[in-house]
């Protein structure tokens, strides 16, 4: 029974990661480049070594631990941003479970085991908060990750998961054509900027370790993007996976599978943002752009993420 549980986990686990991951490009004849452009390029495995690899990467190797034994970085970004998704990169890159102040019951029953537990337990090290809000959380936080998406894309698919209650719900376009869309874009364009502002000032005058990625890079090389977390994390608090080297292999490995599985992206059938909402994004979109550059972080283009 536990064999035929444990490959049944397989079958539902790896296509939820796969799809997870199909937006991912496929960056490794860029990277070999590189690589011999600086004279560090390593052969490919030999077979040997790939029959290896499959084998270790065929299950997820997920934990959660023992009360007290990690420290707390809070997961920060805008609702909307692909927070979800990271979590799942961020388990498989560090062998451990994310937690959250939330506890969404749909997350916990989804596989995510750290959502249920006490935050400040230290049985998980990396826990959502969309906002720096839980005061016991961000007094004991050691490090900060925050996580920057499009606001545009951000607050539109925010807005259909709360008309669809669910995080993979499918809803009509009419919702944006609705009184609650346009009561309430504008001011959440601007609850966007206050949250990066936000978070540069409290790691400034705490002196909390920061690291801040984008949703949109995420999706064109997680790998390279996980491997910087790992850096992050290493130098901000000294922790590291003793197993870091095959986590990021295997990473790897899945994002190369997932090209198959890629998904068209539909676009809308007309512009959901009012000329109005549009300037105020923009201007926001702007304000972070500088923000950020002065923390020390240039992770976005400032024209891709421009509506107008």
């Amino acid at each position: 029974m536990t064999e035929i549980t444990s490959k049944i986990k397989i079958l539902i686990v790896v296509p939820i990661l796969l799809l997870a991951l199909a937006t991912f490009r496929d960056y490794e004849e860029e990277l070999m480049i590189n690589q011999l452009e600086e004279g560090k390029y390593q052969p490919q495995e030999t077979g040997i070594e790939k029959e290896i690899l499959e084998q270790e990467c065929s299950e997820r190797k997920v934990r959660l631990g023992k009360k007290g034994e990690f420290e707390i970085v809070p997961l920060l970004s805008y609702p909307g941003s692909g927070n979800t998704w990271t979590r799942i990169l961020l388990e498989d890159a560090t062998g451990i479970y994310t937690g959250s102040i939330y506890s969404d019951g749909s997350l916990a029953r989804g596989g995510f085991k750290g959502e249920g537990t006490n935050p400040l337990s230290g049985m998980t090290m990396i826990v959502k908060s969309h906002f720096p809000s839980n005061e016991e959380v961000m007094d004991r936080a050691k490090a900060l990750i925050f996580v920057v998406r499009n606001p545009y894309d951000a607050i539109i698919a925010e807005f259909k998961r709360r008309r669809g209650h669910g995080h993979t719900s499918v809803v009509e376009e009419d919702i944006f054509k609705s009184k609650p869309w346009f009561e309430n874009a504008p001011r959440w364009l601007q609850g966007w900027g206050n949250l990066a502002r936000n978070v540069t000032e409290i790691a400034r005058s705490r002196n909390l370790p920061l690291h801040v990625y984008s949703f949109e890079r995420l999706k064109e090389n997680a790998t390279y993007e996980m491997e910087k977390v790992l850096n992050f994390l290493d130098d901000g608090i000294g922790w590291t996976p003793d197993d870091r080297e095959m986590r990021i292999k295997c990473l790897s490995e899945l994002q190369k599978a997932a090209v198959s599985f890629k998904r068209e992206k539909v676009p809308p059938s007309f512009e959901y943002y009012t000329k109005e909402m549009i300037e105020i994004g923009d201007k926001t979109i702007r304000d972070v752009h500088e923000v950020l550059l002065e923390a020390g972080f240039d992770v976005f283009d400032i024209e891709e993420y421009f509506r107008s």
